[in-house]
């Protein structure tokens, strides 16, 4: 799987689906496959509000200016999942 973000490819475990606009009240949305890290770290970027209505397409994402710093530095780390965070 490659994650649709930073690119970085691993095994699924790795992996989670990310909704472009979030899914709080809706039981669907478009999902993107995302690597945990960069799951994450759009959450603590950005506020649901902003998720939804500013950065729900994968262009948006991909070229906002603090994704970009961070994906820079994310393609130097190893990937990891949340069990492995958590241990």
């Amino acid at each position: 799987m490659k994650c649709s973000i930073c690119g970085r490819d691993g095994d699924d475990k790795y992996f989670e689906k990310h909704h472009l606009e979030p899914a709080q009240k809706r039981k669907e949305s478009e999902t993107i496959d995302v690597c945990h890290q960069c799951g994450d770290q759009l959450h603590l970027l950005f506020d649901n509000r902003t998720l939804r209505y500013e950065m729900n397409d994968l262009e948006t994402i991909r070229n906002n200016e603090k994704v970009k710093k961070y994906v820079s530095w994310v393609r130097k780390q190893p990937l990891t999942n949340h069990n492995m965070l958590t241990k």
